[in-house]
């Protein structure tokens, strides 16, 4: 074999393998393309989950202040009516002719 045809043959074995990466790289670039477009549509799924579980939140949940809040009121609430249903016993017990402690005579 002569120089020349061993150049002929190195030109078409690198132009073979350039083609071959350049088909390779094409093949690569489409699966990312693909990849990233099924990421984008996880990523869209997961903030719509996001959103409806930020919506729903304030319906399922309360605030630990809100609680603390609303416990408090039911509390004075219920010294409230303790404290009346002691003088509505008072009272009858004073119509009634008790000694006005609650107890009769």
């Amino acid at each position: 074999m002569n120089v020349e045809t061993i150049i002929v043959i190195m030109n078409s074995l690198m132009l073979a393998v350039l083609g071959w990466l350049w088909l390779s790289q094409s093949e690569i670039r489409a699966g990312m393309k693909d990849r990233l477009r099924e990421q984008a549509d996880e990523i869209k799924e997961v903030r719509d989950d996001l959103n409806h579980f930020k919506a729903q939140v304030p319906h399922q949940y309360v605030m630990r202040e809100d609680f603390i809040r609303s416990v408090s009121v039911l509390d004075h609430k219920m010294d409230r009516f303790g404290e009346e249903l002691t003088t509505l016993n008072k009272n009858v017990s004073r119509l009634l002719g008790g000694d006005g402690r609650g107890a009769t005579s």
